[in-house]
């Protein structure tokens, strides 16, 4: 999860931004632009597809020192989303020649998504409503090239003029690699340092494991557009400024997107273009 998000702030920077929507449509072949047209042009983009719109959350055991995103995983669990569990791990840090012995906090967090949170799971967010259109089953199917490995296993012919190459090689070398794996091993690294030897805080660090969901955020609506201008530019060309309006919100969308339903936010000059055969459609740049 990332840190609190003002969607509509974020909106005009997201890859799905309606504000840099740009179309391109024909006035000059009496084409008529009307206030339905534009709103049907509008709500065909996938922006405003059931699904489209998604926030990440993070589950499983990590530190979390934050807490103002703990905050956010409690109200999470108030709604019965998420189960929730903190624990403080204190980090001993020996004295040195400069320093005091030193005590450092950590919090780690214990997250799982509840049966009730797991159906705002969006196994794939819509992005294109024509995707279905290229997907290539054929590519999914098992064919005789498809048990061949990557890597490659090659017969070594001489096995013993190898061997004593290699001795010969690296037998000058093996008390400094001893030498220099005994440095790493005490520079912090907990490689190889029996579990019992390791303080909590480096058994707690060795416990991470992380898994993300897109979580169903809000669905849009327009609420209203104006203001529309058709050019009769032989290309075709209109705006008009449109009403966006979040017509539901999930707990996800009001605690980690900051999104309610009834918010509204206004775009300005939203750029459209007439196709023949599609007829008016916003679309975004790529």
């Amino acid at each position: 999860m990332g840190k609190k998000q003002n969607f509509w702030a974020n909106l005009c920077r997201a890859g799905l931004a309606v504000a840099t929507v740009s179309v391109m449509f024909a006035c000059g072949d009496n084409k008529e632009f009307t206030t339905s047209s534009a709103e049907n042009a509008i709500e065909e983009h996938p922006l405003f597809q059931d699904s489209a719109n998604v926030v990440r959350l993070t589950t499983g055991y990590w530190e979390e020192d934050d807490a103002s995103l703990r905050y956010k995983l409690r109200q999470l669990a108030a709604n019965e989303l998420i189960t929730y569990k903190a624990e403080q791990i204190n980090e001993y840090i020996p004295a040195s020649y400069w320093n005091r012995e030193r005590t450092r906090e950590h919090v780690f967090v214990t997250v799982a998504l509840t049966p009730k949170g797991q159906k705002y799971v969006v196994d794939e967010p819509i992005k294109d409503k024509d995707k279905d259109l290229y997907d290539n089953k054929n590519r999914e199917k098992d064919y005789p090239e498809s048990v061949v490995l990557m890597d490659e296993q090659i017969p070594l012919i001489n096995p013993k003029a190898s061997d004593d190459t290699v001795e010969e090689q690296t037998g000058s070398s093996s008390s400094s690699s001893s030498s220099s794996s005994r440095r790493s091993s005490t520079n912090g690294s907990t490689q190889g340092t029996p579990k019992a030897e390791l303080s909590p805080y480096q058994q707690a660090r060795e416990r991470v494991s992380t898994e993300t969901f897109d979580m169903l955020s809000h669905q849009l609506e327009v609420y209203r557009v104006e203001n529309l201008v058709c050019s009769e530019d032989p290309k075709g060309k209109a705006t008009c400024d449109a009403i966006l309006e979040v017509s539901d919100a999930t707990p996800f969308g009001r605690i980690l997107n900051g999104v309610y339903k009834g918010d509204r936010h206004k775009v300005k000059k939203m750029k459209f273009s007439y196709f023949i055969d599609k007829g008016w459609q916003a679309e975004i740049d790529d």
